[in-house]
C-alpha cells in the first residue's frame, strides 16, 4: 500500500508547466470509533510533556483517516472511517472542532467536525481541489489551499481563508506557481506557506521554498532558498518558524522530507536541529511552545512514520508514539 507519505508529497511531482492542482488525493464518514487505550510502544521521554490530545492521520486500519491520542500514550480513537483518505487536521483555537482534508465526495475538501469525531460537514463545496486547512489562532479564518483560479501562464494553486462557517472564502495570493500548506502566525495577522514561485528543480518538479504573506494577502515574500525542498511546520510566539529541508542530505530530492530546522520569519537564523538518514516531516510545537512534536521513520525497516518529540533544540529525541502503518501530520491541543 502507498505510504501517506508517499501521497502528501505528491503536490511537488508535478510540471508547473501545467497549470492544474497536482496534490495528492488524500475520504465516507462515520461516527467516531473508539478502539482502546494502548500504551505507547516507547518508554517516556526524557522530559515533561504538557497533558494535551494530538490529532493524526494514520493508516492503522487500512484507509488514511484522522485519529486522535492522548499525550500518554492512552486513549487511541479513531475520529474519521472514510472510503477514500481523511488527512491533515488542524485543532479549533478552543479544541472543540477540528477541521481536514477529504476526499470522500470525489475530489479534495475542507471538512470541519468536532473533536470527537462527530458531526463532520463539507466546508468549502466546491468543484476544485481544496485542502491543507489551518485554523487561526484568533479562531476567525481557516487557510486553505485550492486550485480555484488556476488557469494559463503558470498559475496553479493558491492560498484562501474561509470562515468556520464556510462563509466569506477568498483568495489571499495569485502567483505563478504552486502556493500551499498554509501555517498561521500565533498573532493570526501572517500565514507562511509552500511555495514555487513557478521554479523548477532540475529534475522538471516544482522547488518548493518556504514563503511569507500578511493576512491580507499584502507583502508577499520568500524566506528560504536552498537546494532541494523546504516545507514549512510551526510557527512560535518568538518568530521561530519549523521547517523541514532535504538541503543538505537530499538536495536532489523532491521530496522535502529530511533534516528539520528552525529560523526566524525573516530567514536569518537558520539552525539544524535534526540530521542522519532518517526522514523527519511535519514539525508542529507544543501548545507551551517547550516541545517539538513530528512524525519520522527513524528505527522502522520498512519506512514507516511514527510520532516523535524532541526539546526545542534538537535534543532528547524519543519516540512517543507508533504502532503499525504511518502515522503523520499531527496536531496538539492542550
Amino acid at each position: 500500500m502507498e505510504t501517506i507519505k508517499r501521497a502528501h508529497l505528491v503536490a511537488s511531482l508535478c510540471l508547473l508547466s501545467v497549470a492544474v492542482s497536482c496534490t495528492a488525493a488524500r475520504g465516507d464518514a462515520s461516527p467516531s470509533e473508539h478502539v482502546g487505550s494502548p500504551s505507547a510502544t516507547a518508554p517516556s521521554p526524557p522530559f515533561v510533556i504538557a497533558p494535551g490530545v494530538i490529532a493524526f492521520s494514520s493508516d492503522l486500519e487500512g484507509s488514511i483517516d484522522i485519529w486522535s491520542i492522548h499525550t500518554d500514550g492512552t486513549h487511541l480513537r479513531r475520529l474519521t472511517n472514510s472510503s477514500g483518505a481523511d488527512q491533515t487536521s488542524s485543532w479549533s483555537p478552543d479544541g472543540r472542532r477540528i477541521a481536514f482534508r477529504s476526499n470522500r465526495d470525489g475530489n479534495d475538501e475542507v471538512y470541519v467536525m468536532n473533536a470527537d469525531g462527530s458531526n463532520q460537514r463539507n466546508l468549502t463545496r466546491d468543484p476544485h481541489s481544496d485542502y491543507s486547512p489551518a485554523w487561526s489562532p484568533d479562531g476567525r479564518w481557516i487557510a486553505f489551499t485550492s486550485d480555484r483560479s488556476a488557469g494559463s501562464g503558470g498559475y496553479a494553486n493558491d492560498i484562501w481563508l474561509v470562515r468556520p462557517d464556510g462563509t466569506g472564502a477568498h483568495r489571499i495570493t495569485h502567483r505563478v506557481g504552486i502556493d500551499e500548506y498554509p501555517v498561521w502566525s500565533p498573532d493570526s495577522r501572517r500565514i507562511a506557506f509552500n511555495c514555487t514561485g513557478g521554479r523548477i528543480l532540475p529534475q522538471g518538479v516544482g522547488d518548493f521554498e518556504v514563503c511569507v504573506v500578511d493576512a491580507n494577502g499584502g507583502h508577499v515574500r520568500r524566506v528560504t532558498n536552498a537546494a532541494g525542498s523546504s516545507s514549512v511546520g510551526g510557527w512560535a510566539p518568538d518568530g521561530t518558524i519549523l521547517f523541514t529541508s532535504s538541503r543538505d542530505d537530499r538536495p536532489n530530492t523532491v521530496s522535502s522530507s529530511g533534516d528539520i530546522f528552525t529560523m526566524r520569519d525573516d530567514g536569518s537564523a537558520v539552525r539544524q536541529l535534526t540530521s542522519g538518514p532518517a526522514l523527519d516531516t511535519d514539525p508542529t510545537w507544543s501548545p507551551d511552545w517547550n516541545v517539538i512534536l513530528f512524525a519520522s521513520d527513524r528505527g522502522n525497516a520498512d519506512g514507516s512514520t511514527d510520532l516523535w518529540v524532541m526539546r526545542p533544540d534538537g535534543t532528547a529525541v524519543s519516540r512517543l508514539w507508533g504502532r503499525r502503518g504511518e502515522e503523520q501530520e499531527p496536531a496538539w491541543h492542550g
